[in-house]
């Protein structure tokens, strides 16, 4: 079966193996992030339509499910912003009914948590992680570039709110930008910010794929654990604070193979840039065969290439 809405399983830095679940179309979003990987926003949206057929998306988890794979994690994620998707719940409740033995995360950029026809769906989600990367006017508009209707403190609002009520697992994501978000008064805010809301951990992050913006640089580490010092200090003691590292390849599934190399790559790509090793683990598949399916990528411009700090990332080119 050939599959429009989910990808991988993939091997995350925070969620190990994940099977993403794309219910929104490129580049569907509330914000225009500077550094994210899917590339930039071409419809920049702040209500939830129907973007996804969910009978649809729930006969692909059906086919995708029914030998029960080894996984971490069923991931909403992908394309844009997932809770631009106004029939979420409705996948939410057949993975939950069908397939209790799987546990369901959630990416978010934060935006919409604050509706309640959606918080009330996310409530049986086992991990939500929402991002919160700047707290002040100013580094939230170079940094985010959101909706004209969003403001970076009613976010704030509606995360401290929704964790209140939420019973599952909340990790919070800050993203940092050198020259925007990183600076002390900055971190000052996010630390009294992470210290409100009260996630069960908070992760730094910074560039590991290329982003959106070719100016945007991957943070240093003796930035990032100056960040970890200044949040941590304000942030509630039972909140973890951490930097986000590398995934681990050794926890990849090799009973998960690819069938249809080429369809499968172009289909990561669509989602995200990737190294030969990224997609290697992804598909569990030779270096060699990766090579070939990318020399012909390359050859009839399906592809181009990027180098950054991790090593050469295949980029899809755009229709």
């Amino acid at each position: 079966m050939l599959y429009g809405n989910l990808f991988g399983p993939v091997v995350s830095r925070r969620l190990g193996i994940s099977l993403g679940v794309d219910v929104i179309p490129s580049k569907y979003c509330t914000m225009n992030c500077v550094y994210c990987e899917v590339g930039r926003t071409d419809h920049l949206l702040s209500e939830p339509f129907g973007s996804a057929d969910a009978d649809v998306i729930n006969r692909e988890l059906d086919d995708f499910l029914a030998d029960r794979p080894k996984l971490d994690y069923i991931t909403f994620s992908g394309s844009g912003e997932p809770l631009l998707f106004k029939d979420m719940d409705k996948v939410i409740e057949h993975v939950k009914l069908q397939y209790p033995e799987y546990k369901l995360a959630l990416l978010t950029n934060g935006s919409l948590i604050g509706r309640k026809d959606i918080r009330k769906s996310l409530m049986k989600l086992d991990l939500v992680l929402p991002s919160l990367d700047a707290v002040g006017r100013e580094a939230f508009v170079k940094v985010d570039r959101p909706h004209p209707s969003l403001d970076a403190k009613t976010i704030l609002k509606d995360l401290v709110e929704f964790n209140r009520e939420y019973t599952g697992t909340m990790w919070l994501e800050v993203f940092l930008v050198p020259g925007i978000n990183d600076n002390d008064e900055e971190l000052d805010r996010i630390g009294d910010a992470v210290a409100q809301i009260k996630p069960d951990k908070l992760q730094i992050n910074s560039l590991d794929r290329p982003g959106t913006e070719r100016w945007v640089e991957k943070e240093s580490q003796a930035m990032l654990v100056h960040a970890v010092d200044i949040i941590s200090v304000k942030a509630d003691p039972s909140t973890s604070v951490e930097i986000i590292g590398k995934a681990d390849s050794n926890k990849y599934n090799s009973n998960l193979e690819s069938k249809d190399t080429e369809s499968d790559i172009i289909s990561a790509l669509r989602r995200r840039p990737c190294t030969v090793d990224d997609l290697c683990r992804m598909f569990n598949i030779h270096h060699n065969e990766v090579h070939k399916v990318m020399h012909v990528l390359l050859s009839n411009g399906t592809v181009t290439t990027r180098a950054e700090e991790r090593g050469i990332f295949y980029v899809l080119v755009s229709d």
